[in-house]
């Protein structure tokens, strides 16, 4: 039997015709459906990063015999841990508390998403669930690449002194990025093909294009709208500025140096404000760049999505309209979730006295 061509529902701006989708699907569904899943990314990024701040290293850090300060979780970023070890707490405790995160993410990621093997059932609740457990796997996978690659964030926290050639350690992860990549868009593939199905690899991948691509698009847009961070998407800037920190700091010296040496009747103290007097000049050319990890982890998950798209899926395309009091009550949940971020400041724990 051929493939079935698609048939469009909803109108594309621009163009005097339709899509093709064998659903008729309108504007106003899709758009509905698009909020629904926005709203399921913000409350699945926050249930992410809670579970990695308070199942991963803040649980650690008290099986370690230590003490958590503060819990903050940002509105659409990462989130961060304020904690004392014990005196003498060694390496291995300092290990598990720093990657305990990132592994509580990939553990629960990989189980949710192996819960939703098979065929799916047709529940929009299920969405969030595969959404959370996407996050999950790819945002954790990403950190720890991005993190041992540009030696920043909890994969080296725990590190003393980083060994020459750690970099490397992001070999596994960058490995596995493609395998994530399809588990995660095969499970969601098959979950939202019950409202827009397609058995073409083009129809799939429009599909994914105007849901997920544009929740995930809408999420983008509001993360740089409202300044959010993230140690992972930050590492590629925070590791060129501290490259430039070192050649500063190297000159500073080499310049301390030269003053010691040309004129032994300046006291340290007259050196140094000699020093932080003058300015060092770093040209861009200057600061060594490594290759761009994460477009090639974008290109590795990408890749595995693709060959999930173009696998397809057996699920029964039945297609069917979307409920119009779901999407709000989603979106209504997810506001709140940001409303109660904001009014507390993003901390959802702090020790009595300790921040004002």
């Amino acid at each position: 039997m051929g493939e079935e061509s698609a048939e469009v529902a909803f109108p594309v701006p621009g163009t005097a015709g339709f899509l093709s989708s064998r659903m008729g699907t309108s504007l106003g569904e899709l758009l509905r459906f698009d909020l629904m899943l926005l709203a399921f990314l913000i409350l699945g990024t926050r249930l992410a990063t809670v579970l990695h701040e308070l199942a991963g290293h803040a649980l650690t850090v008290l099986i370690s015999g230590g003490w958590v300060n503060a819990v903050h979780i940002s509105l659409l970023g990462g989130g961060r841990v304020l904690h004392e070890l014990p005196d003498g707490a060694g390496t291995p405790a300092r290990f598990l508390v720093a990657c305990s995160g990132i592994a509580v993410n990939l553990l629960t990621g990989f189980l949710v998403l192996h819960r939703f093997r098979g065929t799916p059932r047709k529940r929009l609740l299920d969405g969030l669930w595969i959404l959370f457990a996407g996050a999950s796997l790819l945002g954790g996978a990403a950190y720890a690449a991005l993190g041992l690659y540009y030696g920043q964030g909890d994969p080296v926290a725990w590190m003393d002194r980083r060994p020459d050639g750690a970099s490397w350690a992001c070999i596994p992860f960058l490995m596995a990025a493609p395998f994530l990549g399809f588990a995660a868009v095969k499970r969601f593939s098959a979950w939202i093909g019950q409202w827009f199905p397609s058995r073409s690899l083009a129809g799939r991948m429009l599909v994914l294009a105007v849901t997920a691509g544009a929740a995930v698009g809408a999420y983008t847009g509001l993360y740089q709208a409202t300044g959010a961070r993230s140690r992972a998407l930050d590492a590629p800037q925070a590791a060129y500025t501290e490259a430039k920190r070192r050649i500063v700091q190297a000159r500073r010296e080499d310049l301390a140096q030269h003053l010691r040496d040309s004129r032994p009747d300046l006291t340290e103290d007259r050196v140094r404000q000699l020093v932080e007097r003058t300015p060092v000049e770093v040209r861009p050319e200057e600061i060594p760049r490594k290759l761009p990890l994460k477009l090639i982890l974008a290109l590795l998950f990408g890749a595995g999505g693709l060959a999930a798209l173009h696998r397809g899926t057996h699920a029964p395309a039945t297609g069917g309209r979307v409920p119009t009091g779901f999407p709000f009550l989603a979106a209504l949940l997810a506001a709140g979730i940001i409303a109660v971020l904001l009014t507390t400041g993003g901390w959802i724990y702090r020790s009595p006295g300790l921040l004002p």
